[in-house]
């Protein structure tokens, strides 16, 4: 016991490791891979190509139908004759010249201050000025004679 030491010293450790070489374990990583990607491309090529389930639509009960009256009378009915109604003629327009008046233009359209007034109720006739828009009134329809073809018309 010269010197020796009392206590045994442990022989240090070695890792050692019992398992596949890493080539092993690579291709069965890449294996896995592939059977993981096989089996959701199969799913989603089965969801796809899947033809629809056919549920027929549900019919709501509906009352039994009854018979309509036809009338008895041999003789036709009249076929009411629908009158045009005219359609309203847009108002002309003018633009004021220089050294005209109201009456000067109402003269011109053959018609009347009142019915120009009318329609411009925002124009004060004693300051009308060159380049002024005024809207005039159209002949009334009464001045046109109106023809609706009917039947037998040649």
């Amino acid at each position: 016991m010269c010197g020796a030491s009392l206590v045994e010293e442990a022989a240090p450790e070695e890792d050692v490791r019992r398992g596949l070489p890493g080539w092993v374990s690579a291709l069965i990583v890449i294996v896995l891979a592939l059977a993981i990607l096989a089996a959701g491309g199969f799913g989603l090529y089965t969801l796809l190509t899947a033809e629809p389930e056919h549920v027929p639509p549900t019919l709501a009960p509906t009352n039994t139908p009854t018979a309509t009256p036809s009338p008895t009378s041999a003789t036709p009915t009249q076929i009411p004759i629908i009158a045009p109604t005219p359609t309203p003629i847009p108002p002309r327009v003018h633009q004021v010249q220089e050294d005209e008046t109201l009456i000067v233009i109402a003269v011109v359209y053959d018609t009347t201050v009142e019915a120009i007034l009318a329609l411009n109720s925002d124009v004060d006739p004693e300051l009308l000025q060159v380049g002024q828009l005024l809207l005039i009134p159209t002949a009334t329809p009464s001045d046109f004679t109106i023809h609706v073809v009917v039947p037998g018309d040649t």
